[in-house]
């Protein structure tokens, strides 16, 4: 039964006793020795050098291809079926040609083989990446549009269009290399934290319009419909705008083409693939089934006159080239925030598949290799790329078991890109937008997720709100900035709001708990613990000493107090001189009864010959470590008051006379700042506190205004002869005070290992015979405060 209990009985000691005896020494090597040390040059030096950059050379390294060759190439073989549709489908809605999709699922998805270390990322186009892109140019290509004078040469349309196609694809290479750059700086600087800004709440709301955007710019292309590119800020409600005006001219044969489409996607999605799931290894891919019975028809029937196809493929592999970076500056922000963007949705990803499978990922390495894929890529004329989560999941299902499905993948559509010419310029482009609009059903339905932020957290609210409806009807590059904005604001309010409380121990189990939010609890006398449930830095430092304050003693408040009884005390001492000038000899000896009843409205306030006011009391303070090297030494008297009253006055104190005759009319508020007014029995109450212990368990980290905010508090309370202890403060917040010169105010024999050592020598410090007594004083959990 024993070990149902915890007891712990020990000395208490100070932080600076305990430091002295089981710190480690601080070892700092010197310049030249570090220098040594990082250019010895050896084989296994060198292998942990390379390994983490080139994690495909620990995967050749470790491979087994008896276990794993057939399970990598039937991965890659899977996947690459999926990511033929989507490489289509993407890529128009980036705005360019269908031949930069196909090219963006070959080489960044091999150069990921070779730098990544997520093993179930599927790198390729991603439908919230390109559109973000597509916005981009659309908005580039109404610039230009309004800007640029076609030569006069220029007479037909098929010449204009393939101007505009050539400008869109350079504008979508730009902001692939400008996100590359920003992907290999976030990886070298190890900056990648950035990603941290976007919460789950911010991420789902800017999927969830971008989703919407998806939707609705495939409308025009599902009805029919011929309009003016849009892009930019309210480009929704252009485009509804344009619907409207043109919904005479809708085409028939092109709308139930879209229909159909969609029927038979959500069947094999929604029926098949969920009520065989386990019957099936991975999913059927109905994306890919779509595509090839389209093309099919479109070019054995006189359906490919009708709707409007892909049309003409080059069929052939781009030779590297630099993009034009004219005009670049433009777009500068948005290529940077739509890099944010990429980074941290790739981390998710790949956090969330890395778990699922127990292995481990780098994400700066992440980042780095993302970078490459993105500014290599771009020489090969591939738009941005990102991680899929439709086809990292079939990697998952899969159970792929290294990178090296992932050249599997781009060979495979290599080849594709290579017979694209014949098999898919038939293809109809409604075909495309209908696989696009069912592909953003899971991000739709995300939309409903509001409904939880609201019940758990207002502040996720906003931040879902603010960043929905600005992605909605701004742009992607307004929504990013507005949510990451709204993200800070609201951490900034949160740290205003934070919280701090003051602990009582139970009654049964003596564990410090909230006092306001449990029963049973009782103080310990003449002490007040606090705790605060933040880290504490200039943002919030003047809010911490407001709630210390106010849960435990105000000493500013309590030594107004004190001066404003004092000044009542000498008015009515020059009035009592008036009347009385002959002092009876025996009156000056003692008190009467009566006068006990003043005594204790002045018990704390002396009358010096120095002509100043001084608070006197009996409670000692520690001048050095406990528990190890222990001494005691009195709390120094402290004083305060400018004017003074004569040695005459002074003697006028003790008489019973003039005591007798010392009246104060209460107060309900203080005229100068209107708050509530210390009354004389809350002032007895605040005179019983001797000392003040702050927990600092729960705060992480303290900056320069914070740490001297904790000196300043220490003298308010030494003004009233009230000590503050420090207690649980990490090694960091320790530096960092002794950095500041705090010390110098709160001395080291104020700061505990532990908070039940500061209780245990406040509480011995608060009995009245504690300089004479001799026995240890010991701190246990299960001691009786």
């Amino acid at each position: 039964m024993e070990d149902n209990f915890v007891l712990i009985e020990r000395e208490p000691v100070t932080q600076e006793s305990f430091d002295k005896v089981y710190r480690k020494p601080e070892g700092k090597l010197h310049f030249n020795d570090k220098l040594k040390e990082n250019l010895k040059c050896s084989t296994d030096r060198l292998w942990r050098r390379i390994s983490p950059v080139f994690p495909i050379v620990r995967t050749l390294r470790y491979y087994n291809f008896r276990e794993k060759f057939v399970n990598d190439i039937l991965a890659g073989i899977t996947v690459g079926l999926f990511q033929i549709p989507h490489a289509l489908a993407f890529a128009l809605l980036a705005s360019v040609k269908v031949e930069n999709g196909l090219y963006t699922s070959i080489w960044p998805v091999m150069l990921y083989a070779v730098f990544g270390t997520s093993i179930h990322a599927s790198l390729g186009t991603s439908a919230v990446v390109c559109m973000f892109t597509g916005s981009i140019v659309d908005r580039e290509v109404a610039k230009y549009e309004s800007t640029v004078t076609l030569n006069s040469s220029i007479s037909s349309g098929l010449v204009r269009h393939s101007e505009l196609m050539n400008y869109k694809e350079n504008v979508a290479l730009n902001i692939g290399l400008l996100c590359g750059i920003s992907l290999l700086i976030f990886g070298i600087l190890r900056i990648t934290f950035i990603s941290h800004l976007l919460s789950e709440p911010f991420m789902k709301a800017f999927t969830s319009a971008a989703a919407v955007h998806i939707i609705i710019s495939q409308l025009p292309l599902i009805l029919g419909i011929k309009m003016k590119t849009h892009g930019g800020v309210f480009k929704i409600i252009h485009i509804f705008k344009d619907i409207i005006n043109n919904l005479t001219y809708i085409k028939g044969l092109t709308l139930l083409t879209a229909v159909v489409t969609i029927i038979v996607l959500l069947f094999f999605k929604e029926f098949v693939n969920k009520k065989f799931k386990s019957r099936l290894r991975i999913p059927i891919p109905a994306e890919l089934l779509v595509v090839i019975l389209a093309v099919i028809i479109s070019a054995t029937s006189a359906l490919h006159m009708e709707v409007t196809i892909v049309g003409h493929i080059s069929g052939v592999i781009s030779q590297p080239a630099m993009p034009n970076l004219s005009g670049c500056q433009t777009y500068l922000l948005d290529s940077f925030v739509l890099a944010i963007f990429m980074y941290a949705n790739n981390t998710t990803l790949s956090r969330m598949f890395a778990k699922k499978h127990n292995y481990v990922v780098n994400y700066n390495l992440e980042s780095f290799a993302h970078g490459i894929c993105n500014f290599v890529g771009s020489f090969f004329h591939c738009i941005p790329v990102s991680v899929s989560p439709r086809r990292s999941m079939v990697l998952s299902l899969m159970n792929t078991k290294t990178t090296l499905a992932g050249i599997c993948i781009s060979l495979f559509m290599l080849v594709i890109t290579i017979i694209s010419r014949f098999v898919f310029q038939y293809m109809p482009i409604v075909t495309l937008s209908a696989i696009m609009m069912v592909a953003m059903k899971g991000l739709l339905l995300q939309i409903f997720d509001v409904r939880k932020y609201f019940r758990i957290n207002k502040f996720e609210l906003i931040i879902w709100l603010c960043t929905f409806v600005a992605t909605l009807f701004l742009d992607f590059t307004f929504g990013m900035l507005v949510g990451i904005g709204v993200s800070l604001l609201t951490v900034v309010v949160q740290t205003q709001l934070a919280n701090g409380f003051k602990l009582d121990r139970t009654i049964e189990s003596k564990i410090m708990v909230e006092h306001k939010k449990y029963q049973g609890t009782a103080g310990t006398s003449g002490i007040k613990i606090f705790r605060f449930q933040s880290n504490l830095y200039y943002a919030n430092a003047e809010i911490f000493r407001n709630k210390l304050y106010r849960q435990t003693v105000n000493p500013r408040k309590l030594l107004k107090y004190i001066k404003k009884q004092e000044k009542k005390i000498r008015k009515q001492l020059k009035k009592a001189e008036g009347l009385q000038k002959d002092i009876p000899e025996t009156v000056q000896n003692g008190l009467s009864g009566d006068e006990n009843i003043k005594k204790t409205s002045l018990q704390n306030i002396k009358v010096t010959e120095k002509n100043c006011v001084t608070i006197t009391s009996d409670i000692p303070a520690i001048s050095v470590g406990y528990g190890m090297n222990r001494s005691i030494s009195t709390v120094s008297r402290n004083t305060y008051g400018q004017d003074g009253i004569s040695r005459q006055e002074s003697e006028a104190v003790s008489l019973s006379s003039t005591i007798s005759n010392l009246t104060f009319e209460p107060e309900m508020t203080d005229p100068d700042d209107g708050q509530e007014y210390i009354t004389e029995r809350k002032y007895e109450s605040m005179r019983k506190v001797h000392h003040v212990v702050v927990d600092f368990s729960t705060v992480n980290y303290i900056d320069l205004t914070g740490a001297k905010m904790l000196g300043q508090i220490s003298s308010e309370y030494g003004n009233v002869n009230i000590k503050l202890f420090l207690s649980s403060c990490s090694p960091d917040i320790q530096k960092t005070m002794r950095h500041a010169g705090v010390l110098d105010t709160i001395p080291a024999d104020c700061m505990f290992i532990d908070l039940y050592d500061a209780i245990a020598i406040a509480k011995q410090a608060g009995l009245p015979n504690f300089c004479q007594r001799n026995e240890n004083v010991i701190v246990s959990v299960d001691e009786k405060f």
